[in-house]
């Protein structure tokens, strides 16, 4: 039919351009330092973007390799096992997770095959975590409890403050947002009428304008 041959056509012409790509050595560093790079700022925040680039100024000092081609699941092995020990297993996680979104770059920009993907449990860094089925949790008296607590403490020269304090304290009890995007909410970007927070797309994970809705309790 004529989509399976549209299909194999599309096929044919990423095999030519994988066999382009590599009819020469890349430097990896050019690589990231430009369109991966490129490609991160362009969609996800500036936090994420200064992430990317301490993981590989740690991986480079570490794993000094220079084309593409030599960047594979061995020499992220071999950088867990210098990092093992060194630093918490939570930094390491999140370095490992960059790397592994790296290659799975290359491999969608047609760097490398499909033969070179490999997933996290691969490389030896230690386990994600996973949740808790006997984790304690908050009950809505305890928090409550907390509320007034914390209301016997606090005094507002209008309503709205007032409320606008409860609209921040609920969205950090029941929403739990990164304490990078809370640092920097304004008061402008909480929209009582339609309850709303919105959270600044510069500090969002994602790098583009979000809200939360305050919570049904205030």
């Amino acid at each position: 039919t004529t989509s399976q041959v549209l299909e194999q056509m599309e096929n044919l012409v990423k095999i030519l351009q994988h066999q382009k790509k590599n009819t020469k050595r890349i430097c990896i560093r050019s690589i990231i330092e430009g369109a991966f790079f490129t490609r991160v700022k362009n969609n996800t925040s500036r936090a994420n973007l200064q992430h990317y680039k301490r993981t590989f100024s740690t991986f480079f000092r570490l794993s000094p390799i220079q084309w593409v081609e030599e960047f594979n699941l061995e020499t992220v092995r071999i950088f867990v096992s210098h990092r093992t020990g060194k630093v918490k297993k939570n930094s390491l996680r999140t370095e490992v997770i960059d790397l592994v979104a790296f290659n799975n770059w290359l491999i969608r920009e047609g760097y490398k095959t499909k033969l070179d993907q490999f997933s996290y449990n691969d490389t030896d860094a230690p386990p994600k975590h996973k949740c808790q089925s006997n984790t304690d949790v908050v009950t809505r008296e305890q928090v409550l409890t907390f509320w007034k607590i914390v209301m016997k403490k606090r005094s507002f020269k209008t309503e709205y403050d007032m409320r606008l304090y409860q609209a921040l304290f609920g969205m950090y009890i029941f929403q739990v947002p990164r304490l990078n995007e809370a640092r920097r909410i304004y008061i402008n970007k909480v929209d009582l009428s339609r309850r709303l927070i919105g959270l600044h797309p510069d500090y969002n994970k994602g790098g583009r304008p979000d809200s939360l809705l305050i919570h049904k309790m205030y």
